[in-house]
Parts: structure tokens; C-alpha cells; sequence
């Protein structure tokens, strides 16, 4: 908590206050007050300070007193108050943000000594009041080598601090940065913000200029605009054009074009940008200018745009230089592209500042309405992931929090990208995997590459274990003289608890005085107890496998201890580190770890990995059948030693403009590596040769691999097949010239019968525009298809087909979408196109896609179930609109018949006129038929599981139902469907409880057709998953009932398909005639 708290006088006493002879000039409406001859300011609300001149919801620390920000008093360190540079070069900024002099102040974090890694430095804000929205701004300064974390906390009045509400990592330029975060809350809050002290000296951070503004925070307009202002963001319509764009919200004039929402917010209140081409002439033309941005390195260029109709022409969008000359399109789109928006983007370098420029042609009729929304303009060149520009790894999602963007990492996974493994770790990460070094210790492992020692001593490895190179990366303590006995610990990352997991790692004991590695398994509490594995003394100049089993009921970490020896020899190195499930296997002669079936053996004390057929590399890591060069020993292959140059291993784009890839194929991102070839005016028609390894006589073969040639001066690419002999010959397949910006796929059919390799030969052109990159190789049993000119790439087992030119996937059963790559089994709504799930044309109103809240407050989700995060989708229903039991339908695709399936979603029901979600199980017929699932009313602020299961001869579709309350607060929202084989899995093998049976009941016939109508009061029932159960009866109200007795059997099932049917009830119909002589009868 912070170490003081501020004391705001508030003057209560019933004594009279002589105003008159109180001498303090008082700021911003304050009130001078004496009490008993103390003269103080009594402030309006959102200022303090002695003569109320300070704001408490902004500060630029001119003011000593910081604005009576609070430092910590439970941290390691405090925030500085300074002005001009930090005293240290190379980090911290040169200036204040607010006036930008060597004289405007600010607060920093000094990482200089005697600050040391992972120390933070807290500062509190003032305390604010409960708020229904409300924006916290600030400009942060993080520059230098080793900057390490800026966290923003959001806290209550209890001070629990919890998770970040925003954060920043690492070194973001010599530049102070905007960062901003909504706050919506039922209580008073602060504001803390804490600075994480980095690696060495260069990790100071700075901040300044916080702000706290009424109403949640609004988006930057000169650098994305919503057109949810009635300026336009400033946007310029064109003088010369035939007519203008026009901001609307909701549907277009014409009915079959145009969207019928925003793209912003989903809504018909939302607002967009279009041309109305009912009154325009064929061909017509309106340009819409941004405002002028600054030449750029690399900027992307982003907009949504929605070309829907039968009639619809052309969308271009340009990029104008400062002379104003339009030039050809930068971007364009054509024809109908469907009901829906769609994301535009391009990539910007150029030497002067820039203007984009919107331009809509009409078509040959009314149906042609052309819309744009969500422009957005962002540092560095467009990439692939299209919602979120991170391009995370092993399962990872995108998701942005107020532009802060991070990966949401699966289990198992941490990192930037979610590229570390929290199973294994080789310490190529500078954060080493997010081990900790010990704080309580005498000094720290230390990671680095190649030897441990100068000329001086020979100790520790020459190499990594991981590569076997001097550029891969290892653990290891450094001894010295008079250090003996000295300790050095390493934390691993938590683990849970584990019936038989295994621990491996390499370690290298290598000198004459090495002393001890010890290894411990801690649990919880956090006590080291004794070794679980250790090892004393001279191992020899050899990585060698160490391992342990734990099997223990509690999470658990991994301690690694090094101990020093007498003198310098004596360094101790760890590499490798691996769980893996299952106890450890006793193969104690031999501890190299060999994959891919690999066999470890030892001859004379050389320990090998003997490899399947197939596989190479130290520990058979590699597959000799494909490559992506992400391996640094590029798969082994050879460079040729009598060409002209070599080709070279790379990420990103290439050292020129205007030639060769921004990315790679493997993955799409600026880190995945590819080979390619650098050109430059004097290597016209030179060439570089790179051999793959040799592969087996073969009746039939594929060789494929993704080639780019892009560029002005590109040459030619050949492709050799090379038999035992080496010589090269013709080529087997070629491509020559710019093929434009683009990966493309090559292949070639292999049939010899003696071994063979494969041969890439790139040829310089004339000039630097001739880069030629490779990607992706690969060898496959069995000759091509011959689908020679498809290269759209098909995921999940679909084919590339060309049909006259026209490029689609043949989709696999399950799959669909232009790549197969939405299954038609899980639907998180993150797709455009809802999965293809179709709205009802039938009902009265459609189920909307969104993200974050819904359009009005206390009703639907704050955000999606998938990421839950305000930028992950799900579809719903909006009340506002509508009229009381209006429904709105959504049909999921045809699955086909099936003795068992779990159909489960989740559902979110909040707010207090919230009325039904229905959910049904529709045959081929089509027919509707009986609710299979339903839920009523307010369910509270949260996602739950609903879940059926369907068994029918016939092929099916699930519809969701969902229908209107009396109000406005009734939203009602869908995400993450799943369809799996099986029935439902569940725990839940309680019977619903029936908490009313009616009783036995008479009716009297009608004279006229002695039958009586069924009525009842209806059963009701409970069930433990708060999901009301399904009741129905073997006669429905409303029947009509002959003459005598009639039993009603009530059947109460709850969604887990628990069964109650204890209920049952008579209901008599009498005769009406009976009756009668029965009355005269009782008279007599």
C-alpha cells in the first residue's frame, strides 16, 4: 500500500467560520477557511494542493509535491522526479513530454546501480470516484538496450493490486508514447504504475502527462477514424470528382446493396462512409482524401469496405505524394463482393508525406453501393494476421487491449509470440524461458554462445548443445580465484502436480576444478530440502544427459544450483531443459536423447545418435524430407563451392525496396527464416547454387517447395535433378521474371533409379531489384498431381483446383472457407462470415456479429467467450429494436446422421427483461418440431455452458432461437459452438426435482360434442445446473378429451438427459347429462 495517504481537511464543526481575516488566495473556486487561527483552502472536487492549485486529474509534475502521487513504501525503490537526461547515456529521454525542454519535469526509474534485475519501483495515484467510463491517459518514455517492464494497474478501494490493466515490455525507441485505458467501475479507484528495473544500466523508463478524462477513451482521429464524427475525421471530399461520399448509419437508400450496419459496432446507430450510386451516371467518380501523414519506412495502411450488389464497379484506393498527382491505383477491388465487410490493406514507403485517396465508381445501376469503414493507419508494414497484427505462435491469439497488443498464449506456451515452450527451453530466448535467477544467491548464470573461456583456461563446452554451433545459446556459471563454494541458482517455471513426469536436460562439467551441479525439485512452499540429482568434479569436454522422475501431489518447480570450484577451471553449463510426461526410462549407458526413433550409441566413450532412414542432424532433429529453414544448419544442405556466391538465410524482408518477400511462407511473420539470393548492378548472370542432401532411387517422387520473385531486374530460377554421377545437365524446371509480390508454389515429379539430389540454381539480374527467395522444401512419396498452375495453399486436407483459371480448394468433409480453413465442426465467430451458419429469412430480425459490449449498458457481454477480450467476437440479439417476443433465427450447416453427438455453445443471458433462447434439433424435413433445449430470464453477467445431445437416422441442422423481452436490457449472445462425436460428457447424474405435480382434476363434455379441452396448472421443476429442465406430457393442454378417464404422464428432463418422471395426474371428463340427473337425483 503507498506509504502515505493524503489528509484533505474537510471543515464539519458547527462553530462559526470567520472568513473575513483568512488571507490565502485560493485557486480553481476554492474557499479560504480558518479554524482556531489555521488558515487552509477548502478545494472544489478534483483539485488539491495548499491553495488548490493542483488538479488531481492531471499532472505534469512540474509541482514538487508530484501532485501528491504516492511512492510505495512495500517496493524495492522509488520513482525519481527529474528534468533534462537520465544520468545514464543511451536511455531515458533527453526531455520532459509536456514542454519538451531541458526544464519540464518528469518521473523516472534510475536502473543504474544500486537498482539490480526485477526490482520495482511503485508510484499511486490520487484516489478517483466510481465511474461509468472513464478514460486514464499517460505518456510513457522506455528506451535503451535493456529496458524491461512498464505495468499499469487499475485498483479498488481494498488495494488488491491483481493482474495489469496494460503493460509494456522492451526497448520502444527514443520517443515519448501514448498509452490509455478505459475505466468502468462500482467503486473508488487509484491508478498504480510500476516500473520493472532490467538487465543491466540502459533500462530506464519515464513517464509523464497523466490525465484523467470523463467518458471512456476514444480512438486517436488523426491516425484511424470510425466516422462516428460528423467531421469525417477531417477527411477532405475531392472538388473535381462527379459527386461525395456520404456518412450514414444503418441501411442505404436501395434495397439488394449497401450493408445494413457499421463495421465499427455492428449496428444500425453506427456510423460509415458510402457512394449512393441511385442518381449518378455509369462511371461516375468520388474521391474521399485523408489527411497528410509523414514519409515513412514502413507504415499499413488498413480500412474495412463492403461492395455488395449486382451491379457494384470499382473501389480504388491510391497513394498521393506531396505534388498531388493521383498516378495508378495502390489498391482496387471490383464487382459484388458479397453482404459483407472485408478488410483492405496496403503497405506505404516513401520519402515524402503522403495522402491516401478513396475512390468509388458507380456501376451500371442503383444496385452499386460502395462503403468504407475503420480506416487505421499503423506503424510498419502491413502483416498477415488480419484482426491483430502479432503473429502468435503454437495456438496463440492476437488480442489488442486499448491498441496494446499481446498474445494470448495456449497452456503450456509463454513469450511475445507464445514461441517458448514451457516444457523446454534451450535458452535461444534472451528471457531464457523465464527462469529466474535467485535473488537470495551469491551471483547469477549467465547465458552466452560459443566458449566459456579466453586463452587462459580450458573449461566449459566450445559449443551449445542445442545446435552444436558457436551461435547457439547455453546456461553456465563462470569461477574464479577465491570464489570457491560460492552458489548460483536457476528457477524453472511452475508445474502442476503429476503422477509421473520426466526432467531432462544437458549439462557440461568440464575443468580441473569443477565443484557441484545439484538439482531440486520445490514445491509450494518454496523450501529447497536436499538434491534430487547431483554431480561432483571433471565430467570431461562433453554435454552430457542428465534426468530425474517427480511424481508429487503439489505444483512443483526445478532449482538448478551451481557451485564454484577453487579456481578458474571450474564453470559449470546446462542446456536442453525438457518435462516430459511419463517417468524417466532407464537408458543409463548412453545419454544422448535421440529423436525420430533415433538410436543412441557409444563407441570408445563417442556417444552418437544412430538415425532412421529419413532424418540427420546431431540428435536426428531434422528431417531429411522437409525444410522450412528455421534451423540454422539450413537442413544440411550444401552451398555449392564453384558458383559465384551463396544463397543466404534471412527473416523479414530483404536489405533492398521493391524486391524479394516482407515475410516468409513457413509462417507469415518477420521472424520465420527462408533462403534466397541478394542481387546487385555487376551480378547480372551470376548464379548461386544450393544442393539438398541425397534421397533414394524412386518409381515416383514430389519435390515441392514456395519460390518468390519479385522485383523489376529479376533473372531466372532453375531447378535441377542431380543423379549419382553430379552432373547437373537441364534444367528440370525454370521461372524467370518478376512474378509479382507473391509466394508461389513449384513442384517437379522425380522417376530414377539411382540416388539423387536436388538442385536450386538463383541467376542475378541487371540490377538490385532481382531478389529470389525459397521456402518450405519438401520431398513426397508419389509423382505430382497434376495440378501444375494451382498454388493457393489448402489447409486441412483440401486440393487446389484450377478450373479455367479460377482458383478454389476442394474441401475435405468438415471443412470449408476459401483456404478449408474454418471446419464446419467449431464455430468462435471470429470469422466474417459466422461459419457460414445462416440467418432465418422467416423470422423477424437477425442475429448481429460483435465484439466488446453491446449497444446499451447492462445488458449483454463486456466480451467474447473465446479470448475474453473486447476484440474476440460472438454473435446476438439486439432488444433495443425491437418488439416484445420479436424472434430472430440462425441456422448452423448439415451435419449428417449420427447414433451420438454433443452439440454444445455457450450462451449469455444478462440483463433484467432478458426473455428466451430456444435452441432446436431441425431433421431434412425442415420442420421445426419441439424445443431440444431451452433457458429463461436474467442468468447474471456471465457465459455458460448449454450443451444436447442429438441421435437421428436423418441428417440435421441446430437453430437458435432467441426472442425479444419487454425492454431494452434483454441482449442475448452465442459463441464457441462445438459439434463432437458422442453423446454429451457430463457429470451430472442427479434427476431433475419436480417442485409441483397438479392434482386429479374433472371436466364437464360440452353439450354439443361431449369433449372437454385439457387444462391444467402447469408442473413445475428444478435441476442442480440452475438450467431450467424440459417438461412435457403426453397430453397437451388445449386437447380435447372424450368422455371418462384420462392419465397425464409428465416427463421432466434436464439438459444432461437426467430423466424424472414420477408425475402423473388424472384428469376425468364427466358428462354433462350425468351430471344433471346425478344433481336432480341428490335433490330428491
Amino acid at each position: 500500500m503507498p506509504r502515505s495517504s493524503l489528509q484533505v481537511k474537510v471543515l464539519a464543526s458547527c462553530r462559526p467560520v470567520i472568513v473575513e481575516t483568512c488571507d490565502i488566495d485560493c485557486l480553481n473556486g476554492g474557499v479560504c477557511v480558518s479554524d482556531y487561527g489555521i488558515e487552509n483552502c477548502q478545494c472544489m472536487p478534483g483539485f488539491v494542493g495548499q491553495t488548490c492549485n493542483i488538479s488531481q486529474n492531471q499532472c505534469g509534475f512540474e509541482d514538487p509535491h508530484i501532485c501528491y502521487f504516492v511512492q510505495d513504501e512495500y517496493d524495492d525503490f522509488d520513482w525519481i522526479r527529474t528534468s533534462g537526461s537520465t544520468r545514464t547515456s543511451a536511455t531515458g529521454p533527453a526531455y520532459d513530454h509536456t514542454y519538451g525542454t531541458l526544464q519540464g519535469s518528469y518521473m523516472y526509474i534510475e536502473t543504474s546501480y544500486p537498482q539490480y534485475n526485477y526490482q520495482t519501483a511503485r508510484l499511486w495515484t490520487l484516489s478517483y470516484p466510481a465511474t461509468n467510463g472513464t478514460c486514464v491517459k499517460w505518456f510513457y518514455h522506455m528506451y535503451g538496450a535493456t529496458v524491461n517492464t512498464l505495468n499499469v494497474y487499475l485498483v479498488n478501494k481494498e488495494g488488491t493490486v491483481g493482474a495489469p490493466a496494460w503493460t509494456n515490455r522492451n526497448n520502444q525507441g527514443n520517443i515519448w508514447r501514448l498509452g490509455k485505458l478505459s475505466v468502468e467501475t462500482k467503486s473508488a479507484f487509484q491508478i498504480m504504475f510500476e516500473g520493472i528495473v532490467g538487465s543491466r544500466t540502459t533500462g530506464d523508463i519515464a513517464l509523464d502527462d497523466v490525465r484523467i478524462i470523463d467518458g471512456a477513451c476514444l480512438r486517436n482521429a488523426q491516425n484511424q477514424c470510425d466516422f462516428e464524427d460528423p467531421h469525417i475525421c477531417y477527411f477532405v471530399q475531392d472538388e473535381y470528382d462527379d459527386f461525395d461520399w456520404i456518412r450514414t448509419s444503418g441501411l442505404t437508400l436501395t434495397s439488394g446493396t449497401g450493408p445494413a450496419y457499421d463495421h465499427t459496432y455492428g449496428t444500425l446507430q453506427g456510423s460509415y462512409m458510402y457512394i449512393e450510386t441511385s442518381y449518378q451516371r455509369y462511371n461516375q467518380t468520388a474521391r474521399l482524401w485523408t489527411l497528410s501523414y509523414p514519409a515513412t519506412n514502413g507504415t499499413c495502411v488498413k480500412w474495412f469496405y463492403h461492395m455488395y450488389g449486382a451491379t457494384v464497379n470499382t473501389l480504388n484506393v491510391y497513394i498521393v505524394n506531396t505534388e498531388g498527382t493521383v498516378g495508378a491505383p495502390a489498391w482496387t477491388n471490383r464487382n459484388n463482393q458479397g453482404n459483407i465487410w472485408r478488410l483492405g490493406k496496403l503497405s506505404v514507403e516513401t520519402k515524402t508525406s503522403f495522402r491516401i485517396v478513396f475512390e468509388g465508381i458507380t456501376g451500371s445501376s442503383y444496385t452499386g453501393d460502395i462503403a468504407l469503414d475503420d480506416f487505421r493507419i499503423i506503424d510498419g508494414a502491413c502483416l498477415r494476421n488480419e484482426t491483430c497484427d502479432i503473429d502468435c505462435l503454437n495456438g496463440g491469439v492476437c488480442v489488442s487491449d486499448y491498441g496494446i497488443e499481446n498474445c494470448q498464449c495456449m497452456p503450456g506456451f509463454v513469450g511475445p509470440t507464445c514461441n517458448i515452450s514451457q516444457y523446454e527451453c534451450d535458452f535461444e530466448d534472451p528471457h531464457i524461458c523465464y527462469f529466474e535467477q535467485d535473488k537470495h544467491d551469491d551471483f547469477d548464470w549467465r547465458r552466452r554462445s560459443g566458449s566459456t573461456y579466453l586463452l587462459r583456461r580450458p573449461t566449459g563446452p566450445i559449443y551449445d548443445h542445442t545446435y552444436g554451433t558457436l551461435q547457439g545459446s547455453y546456461m553456465c556459471i563462470e569461477t574464479y580465484s577465491g570464489y570457491n563454494n560460492q552458489t548460483s541458482r536457476l528457477w524453472t517455471l511452475s508445474y502442476p502436480a503429476t503422477n509421473g513426469t520426466c526432467v531432462k536436460w544437458f549439462y557440461h562439467m568440464y575443468g580441473a576444478t569443477v565443484n557441484t551441479l545439484n538439482v531440486y525439485i520445490v514445491n509450494t512452499e518454496g523450501t529447497l530440502g536436499a538434491p534430487a540429482w547431483t554431480n561432483r568434479n571433471n565430467q570431461g569436454n562433453i554435454w552430457r544427459l542428465g534426468k530425474l522422475s517427480v511424481e508429487t501431489k503439489t505444483s512443483f518447480r526445478i532449482v538448478f544450483e551451481g557451485i564454484t570450484g577453487s579456481s578458474y577451471t571450474g564453470d559449470i553449463a546446462l542446456d536442453d531443459f525438457r518435462i516430459i510426461d511419463g517417468a524417466c526410462l532407464r537408458n543409463e549407458t548412453c545419454d544422448i536423447d535421440c529423436l525420430n526413433g533415433g538410436v543412441c550409441v557409444s563407441d570408445y566413450g563417442i556417444e552418437n545418435c544412430q538415425c532412421m532412414p529419413g532424418f540427420v542432424g546431431p540428435t536426428c532433429n531434422i528431417s531429411q524430407n522437409q525444410c522450412d529453414f528455421e534451423d540454422p544448419h539450413i537442413c544440411y544442405f550444401v552451398q555449392d563451392e564453384y558458383d559465384d556466391f551463396d544463397w543466404i538465410r534471412t527473416s523479414g524482408s530483404t536489405l533492398t525496396s521493391g524486391t524479394g518477400p516482407a515475410y516468409d511462407h513457413t509462417y507469415g511473420t518477420l521472424q520465420g527464416s527462408y533462403m534466397y539470393i541478394d542481387t546487385y548492378p555487376g551480378y547480372n548472370n551470376k548464379k548461386a547454387l544450393l544442393w539438398t542432401l541425397s534421397y533414394p532411387a524412386t518409381n515416383g517422387t514430389c519435390v515441392k517447395w514456395f519460390y518468390h520473385m519479385y522485383g523489376a531486374t529479376v533473372n531466372t530460377l532453375n531447378v535441377y535433378i542431380v543423379n549419382t554421377e553430379g552432373t547437373i545437365g537441364a534444367p528440370a524446371w525454370t521461372n524467370r521474371n518478376n512474378q509479382g509480390n507473391i509466394w508461389r508454389l513449384g513442384k517437379l515429379s522425380v522417376e530414377t533409379k539411382t540416388s539423387f539430389q536436388i538442385v536450386f540454381e538463383g541467376i542475378g539480374g541487371s540490377s538490385y531489384t532481382g531478389d529470389i527467395a525459397l521456402d518450405d522444401f519438401r520431398i513426397i512419396d508419389g509423382a505430382c498431381l497434376r495440378n501444375e498452375t494451382c498454388d493457393i495453399d489448402c489447409l486441412n486436407g483440401g486440393v487446389c483446383v484450377s478450373d479455367f483459371g479460377i482458383e478454389n480448394c476442394q474441401c475435405m468433409a468438415g471443412f470449408f472457407g476459401p483456404t478449408c480453413n474454418i471446419s464446419q465442426k467449431q464455430c468462435d465467430f471470429e470469422d466474417p462470415h459466422i461459419c457460414y451458419l445462416e440467418q432465418d429469412e422467416n423470422d423477424d430480425f437477425d442475429w448481429i456479429r460483435r465484439s466488446g459490449s453491446t449497444s446499451l449498458h447492462g445488458t449483454g457481454p463486456a466480451y467474447d467467450h473465446t479470448y475474453g477480450t473486447l476484440h474476440g467476437f460472438y454473435i446476438y440479439i439486439e432488444s433495443s429494436d425491437q418488439n416484445l417476443n420479436d424472434i430472430a433465427r440462425i441456422w448452423t450447416t448439415l451435419y449428417p446422421a449420427t447414433k451420438g453427438t454433443c452439440v454444445q455453445w455457450y450462451y449469455h443471458m444478462n440483463g433484467e427483461t432478458v426473455n428466451t433462447l430456444n435452441v432446436y434439433i431441425v431433421n431434412t424435413t425442415s420442420t421445426v418440431g419441439t424445443i431440444a433445449w431451452t433457458n429463461r430470464n436474467n442468468q447474471e453477467n456471465s457465459w455458460r455452458l448449454g450443451q444436447i445431445s442429438v441421435e437421428t437416422k436423418s441428417a440435421f441442422q441446430i437453430m437458435f432461437e432467441g426472442i425479444v423481452g419487454s425492454s431494452y436490457t434483454g441482449d442475448i449472445a452465442l459463441d464457441d459452438i462445438t459439434i463432437t462425436d458422442g453423446i454429451c460428457f457430463t457429470n451430472d447424474n442427479e434427476a431433475p426435482i419436480i417442485t409441483f405435480c397438479p392434482l386429479d382434476a374433472y371436466l364437464l363434455a360440452d353439450k354439443t360434442n361431449n369433449t372437454a379441452v385439457a387444462v391444467w396448472n402447469s408442473p413445475a421443476a428444478t435441476d442442480n445446473s440452475d438450467v431450467p429442465p424440459y417438461i412435457t406430457t403426453n397430453i397437451q393442454q388445449g386437447d380435447l378429451l372424450a368422455i371418462g378417464n384420462h392419465l397425464v404422464s409428465v416427463t421432466v428432463k434436464d439438459s444432461s438427459g437426467n430423466i424424472n418422471s414420477s408425475c402423473s395426474f388424472n384428469l376425468t371428463v364427466i358428462d354433462h347429462i350425468l351430471l344433471i340427473s346425478e344433481r336432480k337425483h341428490q335433490r330428491k
